[in-house]
């Protein structure tokens, strides 16, 4: 994810107090960090103009359109809530007006988007619980949730026939386990835990049998892993211990790759899915591997690794959908560069 954290363009930054508000926070590398009024920490992100994103992603429909490749866009909420978060007076964040633009550029153009930020407010999903407050990710429930909203619109509107049965989609075939004030984000790592406190992390796993493989590099040959989505997906050692920084967000899979092939073996279905994904896409990819035969997941910002471009990918995957997932803080020339 690519925070901004300079003023909005043709503005000047407000003056920040750091030292004796204990709302803002400087940092060397991750720009100012601020706190809202419920305790959750926030980057300050800067106005952009999204036109060459939008230039760029209708371009890259045209593409899959002469493909039969069906195309979605699901905008990720982040942690500004509409009619729930409070931020500090003094304090901006246009990631959501960015998204808003966005968005409204593809409904002009006729070009498939769900928008689970008013899935959000039309489900009154619990404000409270979507997002850690000391890292800029959302919690793994609701990742959970993030696909299977996803896979209703693929069933909808594109006809993909995933998960009949809505048993992939129930949250009461999985167990959850929670492992109590044990994660210190990012944003919690750039100002300490005495100003951040800890969050809970919470790790899904399916209690129906599965068989997956999972190929981490683009190549043919055998798995990196394979078996059963905890021996495929998870990464243990980024559960264990009591050290908060490390990183349990990763734990599915444990980094953002360039590339990820998953074969679902118990799929029932020969359905391809190709995730084009920012950060948000860890967990998220990890859930929606289950409903289809293949999931196949690009991050733009370790293209030029693979060797290949996100069309040479799709010319190689030939995917039945591609379906973009990305936060309203990643509106940049990189998660942009489709070509």
């Amino acid at each position: 994810m690519t925070a901004a954290s300079s003023a909005p363009t043709g503005t000047t930054a407000p003056p920040v107090p750091y030292s004796q508000s204990g709302v803002f926070f400087p940092t060397q590398y991750l720009g100012t960090l601020f706190k809202d009024s419920g305790g959750f920490l926030h980057y300050q992100v800067s106005k952009v103009d999204v036109t060459p994103c939008i230039d760029a992603y209708a371009d890259f429909a045209s593409f899959c359109e002469g493909r039969g490749i069906d195309l979605l866009y699901v905008q990720a909420p982040n942690k500004e809530l509409k009619g729930y978060t409070v931020l500090p007076e003094g304090a901006y964040n246009y990631a959501n007006a960015n998204a808003d633009a966005f968005l409204a550029a593809l409904g002009g153009k006729n070009l498939n988007y769900l928008d689970l930020r008013e899935q959000i407010i039309a489900q009154n999903l619990d404000r409270e619980s979507l997002f850690y407050k000391t890292d800029h990710h959302w919690k793994t429930p609701a990742a959970f949730w993030a696909t299977s909203q996803t896979v209703k619109y693929l069933n909808s509107d594109f006809g993909a026939g995933l998960d009949a049965d809505g048993s992939i989609s129930d949250l009461s075939n999985y167990s959850q386990i929670e492992y109590k004030a044990s994660f210190l984000g990012a944003q919690g790592r750039a100002v300490g835990a005495e100003n951040a406190g800890l969050d809970d992390y919470t790790q899904i796993l399916p209690d129906f049998p599965t068989s997956l493989a999972i190929w981490t590099s683009l190549h043919d040959g055998d798995p990196d892993r394979s078996g059963s989505f905890k021996q495929t997906i998870v990464i243990p050692e980024l559960l264990a211990g009591d050290d908060p920084t490390v990183n349990r967000y990763a734990s599915y899979f444990g980094a953002d790759f360039p590339y990820l092939r998953i074969e679902n073996y118990g799929a029932g279905n020969n359905y391809k899915i190709m995730l084009v994904k920012d950060s948000f896409g860890t967990p998220y990819g990890a859930f929606l591997s289950l409903y289809a035969w293949e999931l196949d997941m690009v991050d733009l910002r370790g293209i030029s690794e693979t060797g290949t471009t996100l069309r040479g990918l799709v010319e190689r995957c030939a995917p039945d959908a591609v379906v973009f997932l990305y936060n309203p803080e990643s509106f940049d020339n990189t998660m942009f560069n489709l070509k």
